[in-house]
Parts: C-alpha cells; sequence; structure tokens
C-alpha cells in the first residue's frame, strides 16, 4: 500500500492487523513513530517478527510498503519504495487461525497507550494469497492492477467507491 503519515501520535500504528490480540495476530505491519516498520505472525508457538531500521516513514512523506510473509519458504520480507529493507525467517506452517476476525486498516483491537489509528492516507491497498517476489513488489508498485491477477486476495484502490466504504476491485469482492 501507499501510505503518507499526517504524524504519528504514538509509538506504534497498526497499518494492517488481522487478528484479535498480541500473539493472537495471523498478520500485522506496523509503523514506527521512528520512521521503521514491523511486521509480524503468529502461529501455535508464538509470535515472530522483523523490524526495518529507523527513519524510512517519516510524517509529511508518500511512502509504498510491502509485507511478505512466506510460511513456506521460511521467509519474512519488508520492503519500502521497491527495495527490500529487512528479511527474517519465519517457522513454516499455518498462522493463527483468524478467519471470523476482522481485518483492521489503520487501526487494530488492542488497546495500550503505545498505540494509536493511523493519521494520514492510503491509496493502492493490495492484499495477496501468494508469496509474491521483490522483484514482482518493485515492478507493480507504481501501476494500477486489472484486479484479476493470480493470488489477488483484496484489492482497495481507494479512489472509488462511496462514502465511507472503498470498493474491492479483485475478483473476491469484500465489504
Amino acid at each position: 500500500a501507499w501510505v503518507q503519515i499526517d504524524q504519528y501520535n504514538s509509538t506504534w500504528t497498526p497499518l494492517f492487523y488481522k487478528g484479535s490480540a498480541a500473539n493472537q495476530r495471523s498478520y500485522s505491519v506496523w509503523l514506527n513513530a521512528d520512521g521503521s516498520v514491523y511486521l509480524g505472525t503468529a502461529d501455535g508457538s508464538g509470535e515472530q517478527g522483523i523490524q526495518t531500521d529507523a527513519g524510512w516513514v517519516q510524517a509529511g512523506e508518500w511512502h509504498h510498503v510491502a509485507a511478505v510473509i512466506d510460511r513456506v519458504g521460511g521467509e519474512l520480507r519488508i520492503l519500502i519504495d521497491g527495495v527490500e529493507r529487512k528479511t527474517g525467517v519465519v517457522r513454516t506452517g499455518t498462522a493463527v487461525a483468524t478467519a471470523t476476525t476482522e481485518l483492521f486498516i489503520g487501526n487494530g483491537p488492542e488497546v495500550n497507550d503505545a498505540y494509536a489509528r493511523l493519521s494520514g492516507t492510503l491509496d493502492e491497498l493490495r492484499l495477496w494469497n501468494v508469496a509474491r517476489s521483490s522483484a514482482e513488489i518493485a515492478a507493480a508498485k507504481d501501476a494500477a492492477l486489472a484486479g484479476d491477477e493470480a493470488g489477488l486476495a483484496l484489492y482497495l484502490k481507494l479512489d472509488d467507491g462511496s462514502g465511507a466504504t472503498p470498493a474491492d476491485a479483485s475478483p473476491n469482492v469484500q465489504s
């Protein structure tokens, strides 16, 4: 997704959050007030995550943030503006089951003084059910998608729809 932070209102801002609580996050991507990005995922053994160096996502600037969890290949990756900024390992197998929990965008269900809602703007939010390569992510980050790409689970262009409800342009038509 493309993101522009207006201001950081606390230490951590959830960008995407699928889960119900700490160690029950199927996946989550967080922005830190120091400009770093954290990617985490949990399984039956607990949460694993990686965090970039500070300074990559500053308030007032547009950045493309992409995160990949490849449980088959055992790899985590964070890309900022099409460049890998952090990689790490993840246990293979299945993440915690969160099929019945909501996907939070710019917010999360956890209550903590160090967490605050996103104060900023998102554009071109894409979620995939396949682990895309860094080259694929970099090549597609600046272009709109057709919406029928293999593995595209959710595609919110965020420049269409009406009111506060964005339209899903993926074949899955999520609401």
